[in-house]
């Protein structure tokens, strides 16, 4: 019998700092992604062979893990990643820049969408048909008003630059994202920018703030450091 989990909670990390330029690293493809050498990585262009030699690939993501995934893209193809990344805390690199976590929350959802169109035409003999199109996702949750932290993220809203949420579904390891090799936890995890901070309270009561997040990129399952 399979086992079941209980829910857990998630956290979101947020990048001070320029980070570290990574101006040229190379990479042969393996079935269409290649791990690059640094997580917590914004990735600005993917060129094919070197960096500036040929016309750079369209269609690719990155995930805060540090898997890059090129769409379209044969699985021996090589190519060169430019991009910036920003080191855990105590890391090499660290000096430039350091992504470190803004706080956690409870009572979080994800919502991971995929929006279609209508492409019916006569060969389909009246039966409906679809194309998908664009792949996006939004989450929400409630945290514990924290009087230190209140200020800060706030000041995250409208900066323009993403955070790491990570959305917690089981618990392997008590020091998930405390470093680049100790988070074992099984998890959702995208960049997404917060869109809503709501505080409320009740007389005697915790204070709580909701939180809602606008996922840029896609949000990815991952299990391991």
């Amino acid at each position: 019998m399979a086992g079941e989990m209980a829910g857990k909670v998630g956290a979101f990390y947020a990048a001070s700092g320029t980070g570290t330029e990574q101006a040229s690293e190379s990479h042969s493809l393996s079935t269409g992604f290649a791990w690059l050498s640094h997580k917590n990585a914004v990735v600005s262009n993917i060129y094919a062979k070197l960096t500036g030699t040929s016309q750079p690939y369209a269609r690719w993501y990155c995930t805060p893990r540090g898997k890059l995934t090129i769409i379209g893209a044969g699985a021996t193809d090589s190519f060169n990643a430019k991009y910036r990344w920003w080191a855990e805390e105590g890391e090499t690199g660290s000096s430039k820049g350091i992504i470190m976590q803004r706080g956690g929350f409870f009572n979080w959802s994800a919502d991971n969408t995929c929006d279609v169109v209508e492409k019916t035409d006569f060969d389909d003999a009246g039966v409906k048909s679809y194309k998908a199109t664009s792949i996006g996702w939004t989450g929400a949750a409630e945290r514990h008003w924290i009087s230190n932290e209140g200020s800060g993220l706030k000041d995250k809203m409208g900066s323009g630059v993403p955070m790491i949420v990570k959305f917690y579904v089981n618990d392997d390891d008590t020091d998930k994202g405390i470093g680049s090799t100790s988070d074992e936890g099984q998890r959702y995890e995208g960049y997404a920018h917060l869109t809503g901070l709501s505080p409320s309270t009740a007389i005697d009561t915790l204070t709580n703030e909701s939180l809602t997040f606008q996922g840029t990129g896609r949000l990815t399952y991952e299990a391991g450091a």
